[in-house]
Parts: structure tokens; sequence; C-alpha cells
């Protein structure tokens, strides 16, 4: 999706874009903005992540994935807010007016800006490319995605993948830890990448974990609609949070 869409939960089923936003933050304009889409040394990589959240029948996707994305490794932190505190800071900082319930969600954007303001990251960029994306997770850290989310993704199959296919129901936000571009999936594409929902159990073996293949996933970034509204994948710079 473009930059700033609004992106909700499960339970959202109305389309309203707010026009799609085609907005950037300041700090997605430093050196690593655009990422090299060079080949790693290290093909496969898997960062710890916690275990799955259960944002149940709220909008509060962005909350729960950066909630996770902080979490999770190679830095580790805890965060400040609960999830409904930090989707309130969100919307705080995202490209509409008001609040809930003038409406519902909130950008990767403006997580990315709260993540930035408590001292969790220095600055975020955005991957074009599923290949940039994952050379991110590789080298650097796991990302956090907003995507359109279709009828195909509401469950894994039996090999733990979700599939962009049947109707777009929405926007939805979650955060990718682990990339593969070996992996040869049931297919038989090549590459892969690990993402955590926040559905609660959900998926394969009820752990909320789900697989992408690389084509699936550069077709979310493409934007299953329309290439207007393509997909985003934040790439951030983690630090240690300093507790004072």
């Amino acid at each position: 999706m473009a930059r700033g869409d609004r992106l909700i939960g499960p339970a959202y089923q109305e389309r309203d874009w707010h026009g799609r936003l085609r907005l950037y933050d300041q700090a997605s304009f430093r050196p690593q903005h655009r990422l090299r889409a060079a080949a790693p040394e290290v093909r496969r990589r898997h960062w710890w992540a916690p275990p799955s959240s259960d944002q149940g029948p709220t909008s509060h996707c962005v909350a729960h994935g950066f909630h996770g994305f902080i979490r999770s490794g190679p830095v580790t932190n805890r965060p400040i807010d609960t999830q409904p505190q930090f989707y309130a800071r969100a919307q705080a900082e995202d490209e509409w007016p008001g609040a809930e319930p003038t409406y519902y969600g909130t950008s990767v954007n403006a997580g990315f800006r709260v993540a930035r303001a408590q001292g969790f990251i220095s600055s975020w960029g955005w991957a074009d490319e599923a290949v940039m994306a994952a050379r991110h997770i590789l080298t650097v850290s796991p990302i956090v995605i907003g995507v359109d989310w279709s009828d195909g993704m509401d469950d894994t199959d039996p090999d733990g993948y979700i599939h962009p296919t049947g109707t777009v129901r929405g926007g939805h936000c979650v955060y990718v830890p682990g990339a593969d571009l070996d992996r040869v999936n049931p297919d038989e594409t090549k590459g892969t990448v690990w993402g955590v929902q926040s559905w609660g159990v959900w998926g394969y073996k009820g752990k909320g974990r789900f697989k992408l293949t690389m084509d699936d996933f550069q077709k979310l970034l493409d934007g299953l609609e329309s290439p207007q509204w393509r997909g985003e994948a934040g790439a951030p710079q983690e630090i240690k949070r300093v507790v004072s």
C-alpha cells in the first residue's frame, strides 16, 4: 500500500482508504532508505520472535506488529506502552485528523514515528522489492509490513503458507522476522519469508506463524488490486533503548 494507508484488523470490511495518501516521513530520506538488492552472504536467518499476540476484534494490528518487532531479536527491547496505548499514539501521529471512532486503524509510518520517539529505532526506510526486504531481514533486523489482506491469507495451508488469493478485505500489518533465499517452496518457487500474525491461536499448529513465498511477497508489495496501492515493507535501524 502507499505510504500513509490506514491498516486495520481482520474484522474490518469497509473499503475506505481516505484517498490513499502517498506520505513519507523525513526519517525515510536517510541514506539507507533505498535498500540495495545485492545478494547477501547470509542466505537464511530467523530472528528470535516472541509468541504471537491477539488483537481480537480491534483495529490494532499496527500496535501488535510493532510490539512484536520491539520485543524480537537481534535488539530486544521491552515495550513502553500496551498495544492500545501504542495504537492511540500512532493515531495521533498518522496522516488523518481525529481518532477512533472517527476512523479505524493507522499507518505503519505512524508506528515507526512512535517507535523512534520512544527510543527503539533511529530511522527507517522502505523496501520496494521482496529481495530488498529479505536482505534487510538477513543482515539487519525484522521488518514491519503493511499489505492488502485477502481471503486466501486468512489461514495457512497444510504447509504453513498463506496465499494472496480471493477477495481483498482490507489492509493488515504484521512483522516479518525470517527469510530464506534458497528454500524451495511446495509450488517449486524459490525463497521464503516467515511472518508473525496477531490473531492469537491461528495458522499452522496454532502458533500464529506463517510462511510466504518470495513471489507472493512481491505480489503484495506490488499491490493486489492496483499498482497505485502498493504494499509497504518498513526496514528500521534498531537501537537498544536506554532505561533511565
